[in-house]
């Protein structure tokens, strides 16, 4: 199991860059190299430049797969998720 960082993470983003958003599945998807993450963050903060929007995301797992990190999961009191893949 990966260590969790402690240190909190904020990024501003118009969802044309380093984050995608699905509506259908009301989720937002980055990938692990384009933040430059060696570990998942206890909590993230993304906020919207369109609408200024903020929220803030908490670590709830990691996904593996044949021993291998496919990705680590947030959840949000606002009912958003947040997937950051292993690229």
């Amino acid at each position: 199991m990966q260590h969790v960082n402690k240190t909190p993470l904020k990024f501003v983003t118009n969802f044309k860059d380093k984050f995608s958003y699905n509506n259908e599945g009301n989720i937002i998807v980055a990938e692990i190299s384009t933040l430059q993450l060696r570990k998942p963050s206890e909590q993230i903060t993304i906020v919207s430049q369109k609408t200024g929007e903020t929220v803030l995301f908490t670590f709830t797992n990691v996904d593996t797969w044949m021993g291998d990190i496919q990705g680590w999961n947030y959840t949000s009191d606002k009912g958003i998720k947040l997937l950051i893949i292993n690229d």
